[in-house]
Order: structure tokens, then sequence, then C-alpha cells
């Protein structure tokens, strides 16, 4: 497949949608954040739980009588006045009846009102008196297995480096009784895993939002206060600049049952409201992580260990050595208090090891390498003034001299060091048709937390300052217009050893949004370092009907250095419980530096972004059967074909071949 043919893809395309257009749904708002955050830095899956939380949301929707505020800021697109709004009129005029009811609310059109009634459900109070018995009876329940596998064999399960095969296998259950009772797990194995070998799984036990005591979580949590600076454990990384997402503080502890292996806590946390405007939360963690073990220099009888970013993978005799070889311990407390229309925020956690951690010192990080002991503290803050919402958060890092760092190059007058980060910005929401928001941030070179996730260029929050601008306007009917722009430079050398520099980041998009079809296209432009990034994509998506919806991308990447153009169908059937969607993609780039992401859909909780560069072929097909009320199946397919490569992956992932075949099958069963 050459240019020309790409090219002729592209227009036949770009002429089979019409101009109509639709109203943009919120998982859509949240999907094309997602590829943001990709094509930026290659964010996590840990960074995109938000897409599988409100997925989540849809199975077992909040009661809009008794869920608290901060439960309902887990809807990411609600405004901070309109949750204020649902609040004050549910404590005026009591129970809500129905969807109508809603658009009586101030601040609530009828586009938010049809955008939340998938997440909602109009419930009377729940009964405070309960048992186990009841609880099992009476709560919803889900149970979820799902498999999946590349259909050729890498270079590991041809010469048997893998202990086990190549199926990727997840359990996973849950159970929700209101507020009082909610409890899950998940137990997963990677591909090359012999067994499973991850277990997450939590009870949680709570009380009314009237009560003191409002949640003890034992087992698996996330944590995330603020906006990231400090605390960002699975927080929504990069969100806080899309002036459609409103901007709040993180929402504190959540239960965690999940496959993915990283970004979580294991042990206890605590929520209580001593008053009804002061919330105290209180966590321990107690986790084994993945490390490799070496003989100390200085002292033969102990041991150092070498603290990599975890993959979760362990498939070869040196990845199951490093299993849970060393015990990270974090404890911590964080105290909100909420004003009339002020909200104050502090938290601080203490985290150690109990072996000594060796880090290689590189020029890169020199100032924020992290010791074995580290203190960790920020205050964060809120403050709505009509329509604008001033935020803020300011954090420091001690890292003491006494107990474990150990460094093969120490810093001299580096082992102790108090330094200090901050962001502050101001969210204005002018009136309906015109909303902008701004931030500023300062992350100084030797900043450095083990949890942080606050925006920025580097996911780590460190090393860089920068000015960030976004700005949405309703030009006519449904026509909107966004505008971005971010200037930031770096104070040192960043990874991997690049030379300090700055950047200039520009984003214009325009885009209609009705009924029946989403249009929007726009163009970036990035000059970081004297090197220049041109991106432009146009995005069709039509709804002829409920039945059917068509979608069309075209997107490059520097012009001619990278274009993808795809063409996506789906339907669901009228007179069977079946949907099926099915997109051919075909991408021609120079090489991985000009890499193109888009989002694919995937099985229930599940998740597909891959990059797609050299030139090829890739297309997908999701079938989705629901035959009884409680029983739902998925069935993925996806296939990748290149025709200047004749490999996937390198070293053990090696691929041989011009096509690599992916198949995933879930079946769900709620009761």
């Amino acid at each position: 497949m050459n240019m020309k043919t790409v090219l002729f893809f592209c227009f036949v395309c770009a002429n089979i949608i019409t101009f109509v257009y639709a109203d943009i749904d919120p998982i859509e708002l949240l999907e094309k954040t997602t590829e943001e955050m990709f094509q930026d830095n290659e964010a996590g899956e840990e960074n995109v739980e938000f897409i599988e939380a409100l997925e989540h949301l849809k199975e077992v929707p909040l009661n809009i009588n008794s869920v608290s505020k901060n439960s309902l800021e887990q809807l990411y697109f609600l405004s901070n006045e309109q949750i204020d709004a649902i609040i004050r009129y549910r404590n005026d005029y009591g129970r809500i009846i129905g969807a109508h009811e809603l658009s009586y609310i101030p601040f609530l059109d009828e586009k938010t009102v049809a955008a939340i009634e998938p997440y909602i459900y109009f419930g009377s109070e729940e009964d405070k008196k309960w048992n186990i018995l009841t609880a099992l009876k009476k709560g919803k329940h889900s149970a979820l297995f799902r498999y999946g596998q590349v259909l050729r064999k890498s270079k590991a399960y041809k010469e048997k480096i893998y202990a086990g095969n190549p199926s990727a296998l997840l359990a996973r259950y849950n159970l929700k009784f209101s507020d009082n009772l909610k409890a899950g797990f998940a137990l997963e194995k990677d591909a090359g895993e012999k067994n499973f070998d991850f277990f997450s799984g939590y009870v949680s036990f709570g009380k009314s939002e009237n009560s003191v005591f409002r949640e003890w979580i034992v087992g698996t949590y996330k944590t995330s206060f603020g906006y990231g600076l400090g605390m960002g454990s699975g927080g929504i990384f990069g969100s806080i600049s899309n002036p459609d997402i409103s901007v709040r503080p993180s929402a504190g502890i959540r239960p965690y049952s999940s496959g993915g292996e990283t970004g979580f806590f294991s042990g206890t946390a605590l929520r209580i409201n001593p008053t009804p405007q002061t919330e105290i939360s209180l966590f321990y963690g107690n986790n084994l992580l993945d490390a490799a073990a070496e003989a100390s220099e200085q002292d033969s009888v102990n041991e150092i260990y070498d603290v990599a970013t975890s993959t979760g993978y362990h498939r070869t005799s040196k990845e199951i050595a490093k299993r849970k070889a060393i015990r990270r311990q974090v404890a911590g407390i964080a105290i909100e208090h909420y004003f009339k229309r002020f909200r104050l925020g502090f938290q601080v956690n203490y985290t150690f090891f109990d072996e000594n951690i060796k880090q290689e010192i590189k020029l890169y990080n020199r100032y924020n390498y992290l010791p074995s002991e580290v203190l960790q503290a920020s205050i964060y803050y809120q403050w709505l003034c009509k329509q604008v919402n001033f935020f803020g958060e300011i954090a420091s890092v001690l890292k003491p001299v006494a107990g474990k760092s150990v460094a093969e190059k120490p810093v001299a007058g580096k082992t102790e060091k108090l330094s200090i980060a901050f962001l502050q910005g101001l969210q204005w929401n002018v009136n309906d048709r015109f909303k902008m928001i701004f931030y500023y941030r300062y992350y100084p070179r030797n900043y450095a937390s083990y949890y942080a996730s606050a925006p920025g260029r580097s996911s780590n929050s460190t090393n860089e300052k920068g000015f960030n601008f976004r700005a949405s306007l309703v030009l006519y009917k449904n026509w909107k217009m966004t505008f971005q722009t971010d200037h930031y430079s770096r104070f040192w050398f960043s990874y991997p050893e690049k030379l300090p520099y700055a950047g200039h980041d520009y984003k214009v998009e325009l885009g209609n949004y009705d009924k029946k079809i989403t249009f929007y296209t726009y163009y970036r432009y990035r000059i970081e370092n004297e090197i220049q990034t041109h991106r432009l994509r146009l995005h069709f998506s039509y709804s002829p009907s409920e039945l059917w919806t068509f979608a069309t991308r075209i997107e490059l990447n520097n012009f001619s250095k990278g274009v993808l153009a795809y063409q996506e169908i789906k339907y669901s059937f009228k007179r069977a419980p079946l949907r099926v969607s099915a997109r051919i993609s075909l991408f021609d780039t120079k090489g991985y530096d000009n890499r193109i992401y888009a989002y694919e859909s995937d099985v229930l909780y599940g998740f597909s972004i891959p990059a797609l560069y050299d030139r090829g072929t890739r297309f997908y097909f999701l079938a989705t059967y629901k035959p009884l009320r409680w029983l739902s199946f998925w069935l993925r397919y996806a296939h990748t074909f290149m025709d200047n490569r004749y490999s996937f992956g390198s070293g053990n992932d090696l691929i041989e071949g011009r096509y690599k075949p992916e198949i995933k099958a879930q079946v769900r069963v709620t009761w």
C-alpha cells in the first residue's frame, strides 16, 4: 500500500458522510482526552481508568436522592455549579422523582440531563438497617471472565523462554448494596505467565451522607487528593486543562478491583465526617513490589534494591525472581473543609521501604532521585466565585538523610532537600457560550514524588514550568471552536539525556454537535527545541437512526510523514440483542517518531489504543450479544498487516512475519 492508496481511501471516506451533526457523548469527550494523553506522553492504562469508572456507573448507577457530593463528582462532565444545584435542590425539595424534574434544577439543560441519565437512578433513601444476608440477597452482583491472546507465537514461546502460555486471563466479581456494602476482587494472568499471579480485592463498609462514619475500605484502593501534585495515584492526568471538563479536586479514596498492577495501595482506608462540612481520610498501604536485589559494596550482609518501573510481568526466571522482592509502606491523612463557596484541603503522606534502594544516578535524575524514605505534603484549594473557579495546589517533598538512601553517585549537598512545587489556575464559565481555563505550573528540577500526576508535559510532575490556556466558544447554534496553547520549558536535562529546552504548543478545533452527526476538525502545531510538529485531524460520526452509526477519521502527522484514515460502522440489530462494530484503518508513517494513536472500541472495561506506525492496515471487529437480561457476551478480533515491515516487537516479544492477529472474548453475568 503506497501513499496514493492511503489518500484515495481518505477521499472516499470523507465523501461517505453528509453534514448533519450530533451531541457529543461524555465517553467520546474523554476518549478524545485519552488520545491526547497518549500522543503527548504515552500515559499508562492506570491513567485512563476514569473511562472504566464511567462505564461501571452505567452498570451500577448512582442514586440521585442519596448520593454524596464527592460521588457526584465522578461525573467529570458536570460543572461545579451543576453539582451544587443538584444537592441544594434535593435538600430544599426532597426526593427527585424522575428525569423530567431534573430540568427544573438551575444550570441543568436538556443536554446535561440526557448526559447524566445513564449514570443515575431515582431511588428512595436506602434502609439503614441491614445485614450481610440482606446485602447478598438484595445487592447487585456481577461476575466477569475475559480471555485474550495474540494468535501468533513470539520468540519467547517458540524457544520456551516464558513460563506460561500466550493467553491473557481476567476474572472479576463486584457486589454493591447501596453505600452500606461494596465488595469486589479481580484475578489476572498476563500473557506468558504460568498462572494467575495478581490479585486485587476489597470490602467497603459505608453509611449515608449524614453519618459521621462515611466509608471503611479493607483491601486494595486508590487515592488521589487535590490536583495530583502530591498524591495523584490513579488520577486523571491532563484532563484539568480541558474547558469542557469541570476542574475540581480529586475524589480522594476509591475502592479498587481491576487487573492493572500499579497505582494502588493494599491495606486499609477510612473516611469520616466529624462535621457536615469536614471530611477526614486516613489510609495505610503495605505493598510488595517487584525489585532486583544485589549485595551492598559497603556491607555484604545488607542488600540494596533497584526498584524500576513495574511492568507487572512475571514470565521469565529473572522477572519471577523480582516478584514481590521489596515492601513499600505508606501512611497518610487528608483533611478537607467545605465553606459556602470555598474548599480547603491538606494531605501528608510518609513512604518508606523495608530495604535500601539503589538508584543509578543519570544526568536527567541528578536532582530528583527518590530515596527509601520520603515525607510529602500538599495544600490545595478551590474557590467558586460566581462563574469563576479559582484552584491551586502547593506541594513539598522532604528527603531525609537518616535511614536508607543509597545512590551510585551521590550528589553533594543534595541528600536532604526541601523541594516545593505549585499549580495555580482559573476556570471561568463566562456564559453558556464561552468558557476558559488557564493555569501556571512550576515543578522544580529537585521535586519528585512517588505518586504525583499533575498536568504537564512530564508524567512524574518534575523539572518543568509552563503556562496553559484553553477556551471554548459556541459560534452559532451548535458550532463550537476550541483554542489551546501551552508554553513550557525545562530547568534541567530530561530523559533520555535531552538538553534543557523550551516548547510551544498550539491547537485550534472547530466542531458541530447536533442530534445525528458529530463533526470536528483540529490543527495542532508544536515547536520543541527547534523541532516542529504538525497534526491535522478530520472526524465525522453519523447516526441516521438508532440502529446505525458511521465514523470516519483522517489524520495527518507532520503532513506526509504520517497518515491515518479509518472507517468505522456500528449496527444494532432491531430484532436481536446483538450489536456489532467494525473498523478498518490505513496508516503510513515515517517510523515510530511519527506514530498516531486512535482509541478503539473494546469489550466492557477493556482498553485498546495501539500506536500505528510504518505502513500497514489494521481492522477490528467487535460483537456484543445480550440474550438475557443477566447475561452478556463480547467477542473482539483485531488484525494488523504490515506492508514494509516483516516483524512486530523486539527481544522475547519478537513476532516474525507481516501480520499480527489478536482475539479477545468476554462473558458477564449479573444478578
